[in-house]
Protein backbone atom coordinates (compact mmCIF):
# COMPACT_ATOMS: atom_id res chain seq x y z
CA UNK A 1 0.00 0.00 0.00
CA UNK A 2 1.10 3.67 -0.83
CA UNK A 3 0.46 6.28 1.26
CA UNK A 4 0.12 10.27 0.29
CA UNK A 5 -0.73 13.96 1.98
CA UNK A 6 -3.06 15.49 -0.88
CA UNK A 7 -5.34 18.65 -0.58
CA UNK A 8 -8.63 19.60 -1.11
CA UNK A 9 -9.99 23.06 -0.89
CA UNK A 10 -7.12 23.81 1.37
CA UNK A 11 -7.81 20.78 3.74
CA UNK A 12 -5.10 18.24 4.06
CA UNK A 13 -6.29 14.78 2.85
CA UNK A 14 -4.80 11.38 3.15
CA UNK A 15 -4.66 9.46 0.07
CA UNK A 16 -4.31 5.62 0.45
CA UNK A 17 -3.85 3.82 -2.77
CA UNK A 18 -4.46 -0.19 -2.98
CA UNK A 19 -4.92 -1.35 0.90
CA UNK A 20 -4.70 -4.84 0.80
CA UNK A 21 -6.91 -5.05 4.32
CA UNK A 22 -9.09 -3.37 6.75
CA UNK A 23 -6.48 -3.63 9.25
CA UNK A 24 -4.15 -1.58 6.78
CA UNK A 25 -6.76 1.27 6.50
CA UNK A 26 -7.48 1.53 10.15
CA UNK A 27 -4.21 1.82 11.11
CA UNK A 28 -3.67 5.25 9.27
CA UNK A 29 -7.30 6.06 10.46
CA UNK A 30 -7.01 5.42 14.00
CA UNK A 31 -3.69 8.27 14.00
CA UNK A 32 -5.74 10.75 11.44
CA UNK A 33 -8.05 13.28 12.11
CA UNK A 34 -9.00 14.65 8.89
CA UNK A 35 -10.37 12.91 6.18
CA UNK A 36 -9.04 9.59 4.41
CA UNK A 37 -9.47 8.78 0.53
CA UNK A 38 -8.97 5.01 -0.27
CA UNK A 39 -8.07 4.40 -3.89
CA UNK A 40 -8.60 1.01 -5.45
CA UNK A 41 -9.37 -1.10 -2.91
CA UNK A 42 -11.27 -4.60 -2.94
CA UNK A 43 -15.01 -5.36 -2.18
CA UNK A 44 -13.85 -7.41 1.42
CA UNK A 45 -11.76 -4.30 2.32
CA UNK A 46 -14.64 -1.57 1.46
CA UNK A 47 -17.19 -3.29 3.18
CA UNK A 48 -14.89 -3.80 6.69
CA UNK A 49 -14.15 -0.15 6.58
CA UNK A 50 -18.17 0.75 5.72
CA UNK A 51 -19.21 1.76 9.02
CA UNK A 52 -16.57 5.02 8.89
CA UNK A 53 -17.19 5.77 5.36
CA UNK A 54 -19.03 8.53 3.87
CA UNK A 55 -19.34 7.67 0.22
CA UNK A 56 -18.35 4.92 -2.21
CA UNK A 57 -17.65 4.66 -5.83
CA UNK A 58 -17.02 2.07 -8.08
CA UNK A 59 -14.00 2.24 -10.16
CA UNK A 60 -13.06 0.29 -13.02
CA UNK A 61 -9.69 -0.04 -14.62
CA UNK A 62 -8.00 -1.90 -17.06
CA UNK A 63 -4.79 -4.04 -16.04
CA UNK A 64 -2.12 -5.96 -18.00
CA UNK A 65 -0.98 -8.90 -15.93
CA UNK A 66 2.90 -8.85 -16.44
CA UNK A 67 3.58 -12.54 -14.98
CA UNK A 68 2.77 -13.83 -18.88
CA UNK A 69 5.24 -13.73 -21.43
CA UNK A 70 6.39 -10.60 -23.51
CA UNK A 71 5.00 -12.41 -26.46
CA UNK A 72 1.79 -13.42 -24.88
CA UNK A 73 1.18 -9.74 -23.76
CA UNK A 74 2.09 -8.18 -27.03
CA UNK A 75 -0.42 -10.60 -29.02
CA UNK A 76 -3.06 -9.20 -26.82
CA UNK A 77 -2.84 -5.88 -28.16
CA UNK A 78 -5.01 -4.53 -31.58
CA UNK A 79 -3.18 -5.59 -34.20
CA UNK A 80 -4.34 -2.09 -36.25
CA UNK A 81 -4.56 -0.02 -33.63
CA UNK A 82 -1.91 -0.61 -31.07
CA UNK A 83 0.59 -2.66 -32.86
CA UNK A 84 0.67 -0.93 -35.91
CA UNK A 85 1.34 2.23 -34.19
CA UNK A 86 4.41 1.00 -31.82
CA UNK A 87 6.18 -0.49 -34.99
CA UNK A 88 5.46 3.26 -36.59
CA UNK A 89 7.35 4.60 -33.84
CA UNK A 90 10.26 2.40 -34.59
CA UNK A 91 10.91 4.95 -38.00
CA UNK A 92 10.37 8.40 -35.75
CA UNK A 93 14.00 9.18 -34.30
CA UNK A 94 13.08 9.49 -30.56
CA UNK A 95 14.33 8.86 -26.95
CA UNK A 96 12.64 7.68 -23.68
CA UNK A 97 13.54 9.58 -20.89
CA UNK A 98 13.29 7.70 -16.80
CA UNK A 99 13.26 10.06 -13.78
CA UNK A 100 14.52 12.98 -15.79
CA UNK A 101 13.07 16.07 -17.06
CA UNK A 102 11.17 16.53 -14.21
CA UNK A 103 9.99 20.45 -14.91
CA UNK A 104 9.26 19.82 -18.41
CA UNK A 105 6.79 16.75 -17.77
CA UNK A 106 5.48 19.05 -15.39
CA UNK A 107 4.83 21.65 -17.67
CA UNK A 108 3.18 19.50 -20.01
CA UNK A 109 0.93 18.03 -17.95
CA UNK A 110 -0.21 21.56 -16.91
CA UNK A 111 -0.65 22.60 -19.95
CA UNK A 112 -2.71 19.64 -20.96
CA UNK A 113 -4.98 20.48 -17.94
CA UNK A 114 -5.77 24.07 -19.01
CA UNK A 115 -7.20 22.78 -22.61
CA UNK A 116 -8.83 19.93 -20.91
CA UNK A 117 -10.13 21.60 -17.82
CA UNK A 118 -10.69 18.15 -15.59
CA UNK A 119 -8.99 19.36 -13.11
CA UNK A 120 -7.12 22.26 -11.28
CA UNK A 121 -3.17 22.60 -12.45
CA UNK A 122 -0.42 20.52 -10.45
CA UNK A 123 0.87 22.33 -7.23
CA UNK A 124 4.68 22.60 -5.87
CA UNK A 125 3.01 20.39 -3.16
CA UNK A 126 1.44 17.57 -5.27
CA UNK A 127 4.92 18.04 -7.39
CA UNK A 128 7.20 16.55 -3.94
CA UNK A 129 4.34 13.77 -3.51
CA UNK A 130 4.66 13.00 -7.18
CA UNK A 131 8.36 12.56 -6.57
CA UNK A 132 7.90 10.57 -3.59
CA UNK A 133 5.45 8.23 -5.11
CA UNK A 134 5.88 8.10 -8.84
CA UNK A 135 8.65 7.86 -11.88
CA UNK A 136 7.98 10.07 -14.34
CA UNK A 137 8.27 8.34 -18.72
CA UNK A 138 8.91 11.17 -21.45
CA UNK A 139 9.14 10.45 -24.61
CA UNK A 140 11.38 13.08 -26.65
CA UNK A 141 11.21 14.15 -30.13
CA UNK A 142 14.00 16.95 -31.46
CA UNK A 143 14.98 18.04 -27.78
CA UNK A 144 10.96 18.79 -26.76
CA UNK A 145 9.25 16.32 -24.28
CA UNK A 146 5.80 15.10 -26.22
CA UNK A 147 4.27 12.48 -24.24
CA UNK A 148 4.96 12.15 -20.58
CA UNK A 149 3.16 9.24 -18.14
CA UNK A 150 3.26 9.60 -14.09
CA UNK A 151 3.35 5.95 -12.48
CA UNK A 152 2.51 5.07 -9.10
CA UNK A 153 4.26 2.06 -8.18
CA UNK A 154 3.49 -0.19 -5.48
CA UNK A 155 6.68 -2.67 -5.55
CA UNK A 156 6.08 -5.50 -6.59
CA UNK A 157 2.32 -5.51 -6.85
CA UNK A 158 0.89 -2.68 -9.03
CA UNK A 159 2.37 0.00 -11.54
CA UNK A 160 -0.70 2.19 -11.87
CA UNK A 161 -0.42 5.34 -14.34
CA UNK A 162 -1.47 8.41 -12.40
CA UNK A 163 -0.85 11.10 -14.84
CA UNK A 164 -0.59 11.08 -18.55
CA UNK A 165 -0.62 14.13 -20.67
CA UNK A 166 0.97 14.75 -24.75
CA UNK A 167 1.60 17.76 -26.91
CA UNK A 168 -1.52 19.45 -28.48
CA UNK A 169 -2.42 17.42 -30.85
CA UNK A 170 -4.10 20.94 -33.24
CA UNK A 171 -0.14 21.58 -33.72
CA UNK A 172 0.38 19.93 -36.95
CA UNK A 173 3.91 19.39 -36.41
CA UNK A 174 3.13 16.84 -33.80
CA UNK A 175 0.15 15.89 -34.69
CA UNK A 176 1.23 12.35 -36.92
CA UNK A 177 3.82 11.32 -33.80
CA UNK A 178 1.89 11.59 -30.76
CA UNK A 179 -0.31 8.46 -31.20
CA UNK A 180 2.77 6.27 -31.93
CA UNK A 181 4.59 8.01 -29.10
CA UNK A 182 2.20 7.28 -26.85
CA UNK A 183 1.47 3.72 -27.27
CA UNK A 184 5.61 3.17 -27.55
CA UNK A 185 5.46 5.12 -23.91
CA UNK A 186 3.35 2.27 -22.56
CA UNK A 187 4.59 -0.36 -24.43
CA UNK A 188 8.04 0.50 -22.70
CA UNK A 189 6.85 1.01 -19.44
CA UNK A 190 4.87 -2.71 -19.02
CA UNK A 191 8.42 -4.20 -20.16
CA UNK A 192 10.25 -2.06 -17.89
CA UNK A 193 8.21 -3.01 -14.85
CA UNK A 194 7.92 -6.68 -16.20
CA UNK A 195 11.45 -6.59 -15.81
CA UNK A 196 11.78 -5.23 -12.49
CA UNK A 197 9.55 -7.81 -11.40
CA UNK A 198 5.82 -6.20 -11.00
CA UNK A 199 3.12 -8.14 -11.43
CA UNK A 200 0.45 -5.82 -12.85
CA UNK A 201 0.07 -2.84 -15.01
CA UNK A 202 -2.61 -0.84 -14.22
CA UNK A 203 -3.76 1.72 -16.83
CA UNK A 204 -5.37 4.24 -14.41
CA UNK A 205 -8.84 3.81 -15.00
CA UNK A 206 -11.54 3.26 -17.78
CA UNK A 207 -15.13 4.35 -18.28
CA UNK A 208 -17.22 1.59 -19.35
CA UNK A 209 -20.28 3.30 -20.68
CA UNK A 210 -19.95 3.80 -24.50
CA UNK A 211 -22.36 6.67 -24.63
CA UNK A 212 -19.64 8.86 -22.32
CA UNK A 213 -17.54 11.41 -24.11
CA UNK A 214 -14.67 9.89 -22.32
CA UNK A 215 -15.05 6.26 -24.02
CA UNK A 216 -12.60 6.96 -26.74
CA UNK A 217 -10.14 7.11 -24.05
CA UNK A 218 -11.18 3.83 -22.77
CA UNK A 219 -10.73 2.34 -26.14
CA UNK A 220 -7.42 3.59 -26.34
CA UNK A 221 -6.69 1.64 -23.16
CA UNK A 222 -8.35 -1.66 -24.26
CA UNK A 223 -6.50 -1.69 -27.10
CA UNK A 224 -3.53 -2.98 -25.27
CA UNK A 225 -5.85 -5.92 -24.34
CA UNK A 226 -5.51 -6.58 -20.39
CA UNK A 227 -8.54 -7.21 -18.41
CA UNK A 228 -11.03 -4.83 -16.61
CA UNK A 229 -11.38 -5.18 -13.19
CA UNK A 230 -14.08 -3.45 -10.69
CA UNK A 231 -12.73 -1.92 -7.45
CA UNK A 232 -13.40 0.92 -4.99
CA UNK A 233 -12.58 4.31 -4.43
CA UNK A 234 -13.99 5.41 -0.95
CA UNK A 235 -13.89 8.56 1.30
CA UNK A 236 -13.91 7.98 5.64
CA UNK A 237 -13.60 9.48 8.36
CA UNK A 238 -13.15 8.33 12.29
CA UNK A 239 -15.41 11.36 13.19
CA UNK A 240 -19.11 11.17 12.86
CA UNK A 241 -19.92 14.39 13.06
CA UNK A 242 -17.81 14.97 9.75
CA UNK A 243 -19.19 11.68 8.09
CA UNK A 244 -22.31 13.12 8.65
CA UNK A 245 -21.43 17.07 7.43
CA UNK A 246 -19.75 15.66 4.10
CA UNK A 247 -22.37 12.79 3.46
CA UNK A 248 -24.53 15.71 3.53
CA UNK A 249 -22.43 17.88 1.18
CA UNK A 250 -21.84 15.48 -1.38
CA UNK A 251 -26.00 14.57 -1.41
CA UNK A 252 -26.62 18.09 -2.10
CA UNK A 253 -23.72 18.90 -4.78
CA UNK A 254 -25.15 16.05 -6.64
CA UNK A 255 -28.88 17.49 -6.18
CA UNK A 256 -27.39 20.96 -7.90
CA UNK A 257 -25.71 19.15 -10.57
CA UNK A 258 -28.96 17.10 -11.63
CA UNK A 259 -30.78 20.55 -11.41
CA UNK A 260 -28.05 22.33 -13.85
CA UNK A 261 -28.51 19.23 -16.34
CA UNK A 262 -31.99 19.31 -16.05
CA UNK A 263 -32.04 22.65 -16.72
CA UNK A 264 -29.78 23.08 -19.64
CA UNK A 265 -31.22 19.75 -21.54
Amino acid sequence: MLSQIGVIYGVPVLYLWFPKSAEEVMAYLNHWDGIVRVFQCSDQVALEVSPFTFRRTCFYTTVIDLTKDLQQIWSTFDKKSCRYEINKSIKIPHSILINERWEDAIQLVNQSIGRKRYRRPISWREVQEIKRCCEVFSVVYENKVLVTHFVLVDYPVRARLLLSATEDRQNAVFRGLISALNRTLHWFEIQYYKEKGVQMYDFGGIVVDPDSPLYSIAQFKLSFGGNIISENNLWLSKHAAVRFCCSAAVRLTSLILKIVVRHRS
